[in-house]
């Protein structure tokens, strides 16, 4: 019994370690395809496939695949090209020209030509140039859209007591609604810029 237990055991070992990869201290990867990817310190991946990902620490990519979820806990700077599923982000994010069906962000965020299917969720201030999204649920005082198509807009009710403002510059569409929740947002709209929808716990500012 003790020898099937052992024999048991070291073959979910086996399984576990051709699925999942790790990397401890500074980590440096260029062209390569691998399944699960954790990484434990600073990480630098260009023309990368993973079907999953996380970092622990801050993260620079270049030509980034990810099948799956990608976590990462640290800031993400100087990265383009990117194409994901669930993204989350525990730390600043910026970045370029980057596909996700979900992102998270509790962070500072500034975002040049990405694009979300799906829902996009953030805490901290936003900035977007370029940019396509879904609905953005966000806890912030400050949001900054240039040349930005989005559906739905829901600002949270955060700890400042700054009324919260969403700057939409270029041709900034908004095709449904923007609710404010602490009922004293102030939306600044270029000329070129465009709501659809209803503004509720705001007003514009021209």
């Amino acid at each position: 019994m003790k020898k099937l237990a052992l024999i048991t055991f070291s073959a979910i070992l086996a399984t576990v370690g051709a699925y999942a990869t790790s990397y401890m201290g500074p980590t440096n990867l260029s062209k390569e395809t691998l399944k699960e990817v954790i990484i434990h310190g600073p990480a630098q991946l260009q023309q990368i496939k993973a079907d999953s990902l996380q970092v622990m620490g801050p993260l620079e990519f270049k030509d980034l695949q990810v099948a799956g979820n990608t976590t990462v806990i640290g800031a993400v700077s100087n990265s383009q090209s990117g194409k994901f599923n669930e993204l989350k982000i525990t730390g600043p994010f910026k970045v370029k020209q980057v596909e996700a069906n979900t992102l998270q962000v509790i962070g500072q965020v500034d975002v040049d030509g990405i694009a979300v299917k799906g829902e996009t969720v953030v805490f901290g201030p936003l900035a977007a140039r370029n940019s396509k999204f879904q609905n953005i649920t966000i806890t912030t005082d400050k949001i900054t859209l240039d040349n930005v198509s989005v559906n739905n807009i829901y600002v949270k009710q955060s700890n400042t007591k700054t009324p919260p403002t969403i700057t939409l510059s270029g041709k900034t569409v908004v095709a449904g609604s923007i609710q404010f929740e602490s009922k004293n947002g102030i939306v600044s709209k270029g000329k070129s810029a465009e709501i659809k929808g209803a503004i509720n716990g705001g007003e514009v500012k021209k």
